[in-house]
């Protein structure tokens, strides 16, 4: 989706079969960084989440994630939490409204089953 040289993060995104459901919609997410991140006593190099995304409302909120000592998330995760997290307004021009402008577009164009 989207390489920022400058400071070396990656971000990736996949859809699924997610399909748009009273204006929600879910897609996976890989950050990847080139530097390793920090947080809670942790090092890690990329990120996998599950997004939810309110099209209605621009909000969003992370479902679950995992974080990789490895770029590309893969392997053993050294953390991992799968509970949802609280609803928060999406910052125009940010990565989040990014996520929120393709995970809308595609699930309204993803025909139902």
């Amino acid at each position: 989706m989207h390489n920022d040289i400058n400071q070396k993060k990656s971000f990736y995104v996949q859809l699924g079969d997610f399909q748009l459901v009273e204006g929600k919609t879910r897609m996976w997410v890989m950050e990847s960084y080139g530097v390793a991140e920090s947080t809670m006593n942790l090092d890690y190099r990329s990120i996998k989440s599950l997004i939810q995304v309110d099209c209605n409302k621009n909000t969003m909120r992370i479902m679950g994630y995992a974080l990789y000592e490895t770029s590309d998330a893969t392997g053993q995760s050294i953390f991992s939490k799968s509970s949802a997290l609280e609803w928060e307004d999406i910052t125009v021009s940010s990565v989040n409204s990014e996520y929120r402008d393709i995970a809308c577009q595609e699930a309204v164009a993803s025909p139902p089953r």
